[in-house]
């Protein structure tokens, strides 16, 4: 998990993290769970979540999923 990147969307990269989430036999604690995500993420994003300070992965996920759509570059026509 330390060494998944945000090579592509950022749903990409959060499925891809709880994919190998699933597959740890280890029960991690929230804060355990939230750091290892955090790490890779893009330094803007990171730096926004880490400001909430979110309880729980799921609103992690969802906050920073937020913040990706809100700053998401417009499509060109």
């Amino acid at each position: 998990m330390h060494d998944l990147q945000v090579s592509g969307t950022q749903q990409e990269y959060s499925t891809k993290f709880m994919q190998l989430l699933s597959m740890s036999s280890i029960d991690m604690p929230e804060i355990v769970k939230r750091w290892f995500y955090q790490q890779n993420l893009r330094a803007e994003t990171n730096s926004y979540v880490s400001q909430n300070s979110p309880l729980t992965l799921k609103d992690t996920i969802e906050r920073v999923q937020r913040f990706e759509d809100a700053h998401e570059a417009p499509k060109a026509k």
